[in-house]
């Protein structure tokens, strides 16, 4: 599962990161992986089919209860590091390689150390 944010979905043609994620998710499913990408109105404009894409909007009882419902085996996070409480299941961060895109809230980047494995791109 793969998780947008709400400023940059996780769609074709939205930036770097973006682009990065829609065809990572596009190679997974071409392999036979389950893949569902969640993000902001837009998610579902990705090209490759065999992806199920979710707006966070279309899920009013939030975030948590869609991870619940689907019950991934691995969710990446997209500069969101302030919803790993809400997955509840391992997790792989990726963040741009500026903090101010991190949406951190109110933790340090310490906080990361130990929960989660994080990337940078």
């Amino acid at each position: 599962m793969l998780v947008g944010t709400e400023l940059a979905p996780a769609r074709a043609g939205a930036g770097a990161l973006e682009t990065l994620l829609d065809g990572w998710a596009a190679a997974l499913a071409a392999g036979g992986d389950d893949l569902h990408l969640v993000g902001a109105p837009g998610t579902a404009a990705g090209s490759d089919a065999a992806v199920t894409r979710h707006e966070l909007a279309h899920h009013p009882a939030g975030l948590d209860a869609l991870v619940a419902r689907l019950a991934p085996d691995v969710v990446v996070l997209n500069n969101r590091p302030a919803w790993q409480p809400l997955v509840r299941t391992a997790a792989l961060h990726l963040m741009h390689n500026w903090p101010d895109a991190w949406q951190l809230g109110e933790r340090p980047p310490a906080a990361l150390v130990g929960q989660a494995s994080a990337a940078a791109v």
